[in-house]
């Protein structure tokens, strides 16, 4: 029961609290307390006890949301892709042909690599290239954590599964796909670009004085590349291309 002075709360038994009140007579008696503290002093620790439990329940409290905070922190940091990726839906100037699972074991390590396939529209510069392998990776690490990825990208009417034509992007730690197995799937805080723009056998450049669409020279580009790929001497190939379209060889160079 509580007591009607001190709001002490007493066993239903007890005669008197131990603020001196009386329960039978409804007087403030004598305390049976040895050190035969005061009203004000029992009050006055009753207040105490209760703000020290306030102190520790916001301290409590405080020590979850910082943990909160830090594992956020955290999670940002390493699962994050790359900080300055914006994800553009409007970007619609390419198609994933092609996703292969390249993965192996090293000490008892899964490496996770993916190389995908990408045919582009034409020819691409090195900010619009990496613009379509962000938007690529970022669907891709959300369904899936990575150790590297690679891209290749072709021009229309390339065999996608030769040389690429239209530039290569490789996506790993310190920008080489070749130490895919030095940081842990999924934390990507060394992750860098490497971008090389054209195509595996080089740089398409336009050429000059003459009449050629941009179309005819890639079709004249992707049918050198074909040429080549079938184990044809790379010096005569040129001449050979060159004939059939009845253009200097020079243009078939460049």
């Amino acid at each position: 029961m509580k007591c009607p002075k001190c709001d002490l709360f007493n066993p239903d038994s007890a005669i008197r609290c131990d603020c001196g009140y009386d329960f039978k007579t409804d007087r403030i008696e004598k305390t049976y307390l040895s050190n035969n503290k005061s009203n004000a002093d029992i009050k006055s620790s009753k207040i105490n006890i209760t703000k020290d439990q306030k102190i520790k329940i916001v301290s409590f409290l405080v020590s979850i949301l910082l943990v909160i905070l830090i594992w956020n922190w955290v999670d940002n940091l390493f699962d994050s892709p790359v900080n300055d990726v914006v994800h553009n839906e409007n970007y619609k100037e390419y198609k994933v042909v092609s996703k292969k699972d390249i993965s192996y074991t090293k000490d008892d390590k899964k490496i996770v690599r993916t190389d995908i396939r990408v045919s582009v529209n034409g020819l691409k510069s090195e900010s619009e290239l990496r613009k379509i392998s962000e938007n690529i990776i970022l669907k891709l690490v959300k369904k899936s954590p990575q150790n590297a990825v690679s891209i290749l990208f072709y021009l229309p009417g390339s065999n996608t599964s030769s040389f690429y034509t239209a530039g290569m992007v490789e996506w790993a730690p310190y920008g080489d796909w070749g130490k895919a197995g030095l940081t842990k799937t999924g934390n990507y805080s060394k992750h860098q670009y490497t971008i090389k723009v054209g195509g595996a056998m080089g740089k398409i450049v336009e050429p000059t004085n003459t009449n050629l669409s941009v179309s005819k020279r890639q079709e004249i580009f992707y049918n050198l590349v074909k040429l080549q790929d079938s184990g044809f001497d790379s010096g005569k190939s040129y001449s050979v291309i060159a004939s059939r379209y009845n253009i200097e060889e020079s243009l078939v160079k460049k």
